[in-house]
């Protein structure tokens, strides 16, 4: 069972763990988690099966990530089911090795840094392996690690909700934190501010930036820009 801080629970943070097959009978009573595992209520095909593949630890993490991602879903008007769907497979390829029966047939793009290869990995295998055909969550999916360009607001959600979710422990998060529920319903400023740490710690450690990741700053730091402009010129 995932352990969390804190007195009351949210019913968002309890469907998540449900979603996730985690026992929720501490959260919500033992009559009630039966209920809800008896009749499948808040249940996501193949959910658990995916996260099955991942090291305890890697699952704990996927599991944190969901429960922020359902958590912000409701104020960016995200289907929920959606955010949990590709929150709860996003690493479903962290751990599997390269010979997997799961990954036959998969070739990830040239020149991806090793760090990288799973996000395409895990859009693959939840595709392929598991059904997953909507293409916004198989998209979230695949650049939840590098970002891209243009990324739809479920892909935003999905990428800060990785970098930020409650087990994560650098410095600047809890400012990167503030920034995910400042705006009601928009995720830009956060993305911009996660996007330039991610390119300042890689160029201090002397690391080059994936070129998605460079382009993803530069779309949204031209978006701001366009926006600001926008707001000054209607003054």
């Amino acid at each position: 069972m995932i352990a969390y801080r804190g007195g009351d629970v949210s019913s968002t943070r309890i469907r998540a763990l449900a979603a996730a097959g985690e026992d929720i009978s501490s959260f919500a009573g033992k009559r009630v988690a039966a209920y809800v595992a008896d009749n499948g209520l808040y249940k996501i095909p193949h959910a658990k099966e995916a996260l099955d593949l991942e090291k305890p630890s890697r699952r704990a993490h996927s599991v944190r990530v969901a429960v922020l991602a359902a958590e912000r879903a409701a104020g960016l008007k995200i289907d929920e089911k959606r955010a949990l769907t590709a929150a709860l497979f996003h690493d479903c390829a962290k751990n599997l090795p390269s010979d997997s029966p799961r990954l036959e047939g998969f070739t990830p793009p040239s020149g991806v840094p090793a760090a990288v290869v799973h996000q395409y990995a895990g859009a693959y295998v939840a595709e392929h392996a598991f059904g997953i055909s909507d293409g916004e969550i198989l998209d979230a999916i695949r650049y939840h690690t590098s970002g891209r360009e243009n990324m739809s607001l479920l892909g935003k959600l999905i990428f800060l909700a990785d970098m930020l979710e409650s087990g994560r422990d650098f410095e600047g998060v809890e400012e990167l934190r503030a920034a995910f529920w400042k705006d009601k319903d928009s995720l830009d400023e956060c993305l911009y501010l996660a996007l330039s740490h991610m390119l300042n710690y890689l160029a201090d450690e002397g690391k080059e930036a994936y070129p998605l990741t460079r382009k993803a700053y530069e779309f949204i730091e031209k978006e701001i820009r366009n926006k600001t402009e926008r707001r000054t010129n209607n003054v």
